[in-house]
């Protein structure tokens, strides 16, 4: 569509939202988990969101390193004081209802733990218990992420 027949952004959205992700997001389903991976053979969150961008978008995002700690409440501080130092970086701002591309920052005891990107209706986002990346509709991914903020990339 061009700019002259495109449907209005919030109509957009919601038939986005009906009828899922776009099909390029099933290249991305399934790539293994890896902390701290920022490539397909294996990524973490960040990593997921870093790659997706740089590929479809072409834009480099900035990047930060989870720590490797055996204590999992040491490795949520330290990704809690690093997480939004990385999207304080970026030209981001917080919204409050999430559209396409928009950052999904969840949070665990109020510390940022994970992060996702909204595209078609869902998250897509890594898993590293189960399959690496996944996408999952909103409904179902907030069933398990109670307490999350959205961010939006100012490009």
């Amino acid at each position: 569509m061009t700019d002259s027949t495109r449907a209005p952004p919030d109509i957009e959205e919601r038939l986005e939202k009906f009828l899922g992700p776009p099909d390029w997001v099933n290249d991305y389903i399934g790539l293994p988990y890896r902390l701290n991976g920022r490539e397909r053979d294996g990524l973490d969150c960040w990593g997921l969101i870093s790659l997706v961008w740089r590929e479809k978008r072409g834009i480099q995002i900035p990047d930060f390193q989870a720590p490797h700690d055996a204590d999992l409440l040491a490795v949520m501080q330290a990704v809690a004081d690093n997480m939004p130092e990385a999207v304080r970086q970026a030209p981001a701002v917080a919204v409050e209802a999430p559209v396409s591309w928009d950052f999904v920052v969840c949070y665990r005891h109020r510390l940022a733990c994970h992060v996702g990107l909204f595209i078609g209706g869902g998250i897509l986002h890594t898993h590293p218990t189960t399959s690496g990346a996944v996408w999952e509709p909103e409904s179902r991914f907030n069933s398990h992420h109670k307490t999350r903020s959205y961010w939006r990339w100012l490009d």
